[in-house]
C-alpha cells in the first residue's frame, strides 16, 4: 500500500533524513497502536466496481485496491520503510503479512 500527500512547507523535518526517520517512527508507533486496538474495517462497494474501505473512527475513507482485512489486527506484521519526499510530495509505503486468523 502507498499513501501520497502534499508535504507541508512548515514541516522542515521532512527535508533531512533524520527528520524523515523521526516522522516514520511516529507513523510506525501509530500503526502498531492501531493493530493493537484491532478496530473493524468496513468496505463499501460501488456499482462501477470501486471499493472504499475505512474503520469507524477514521477521518477519511480511502479507495481500496488490494486485499481487504476485516480488522486492523488481522495482519501478522506491518513493515513501514522510511517515508520519502520528492518534489514536495511525501510518500509512505507499507507492506503487511497475513495473520493466522
Amino acid at each position: 500500500m502507498r499513501i501520497e500527500f502534499q508535504a507541508s512547507q512548515t514541516e522542515a523535518r521532512l527535508a533531512e533524513p533524520e527528520g524523515r526517520e523521526e516522522m516514520t517512527a511516529v507513523l510506525r508507533a501509530a500503526a502498531a497502536a492501531a493493530r493493537a486496538d484491532d478496530l473493524p474495517v468496513f468496505a463499501w462497494f460501488f456499482a462501477n466496481g470501486r471499493r472504499v474501505g475505512r474503520h469507524l473512527d477514521a477521518l477519511h475513507a480511502a479507495q481500496c485496491g488490494g486485499t481487504h482485512v476485516r480488522s486492523l489486527g488481522d495482519p501478522a506484521e506491518v513493515v513501514l520503510p522510511t517515508l520519502k519526499v520528492k518534489k514536495g510530495r511525501g510518500r509512505v509505503s507499507c507492506t503487511a503479512t497475513q495473520g493466522s486468523r
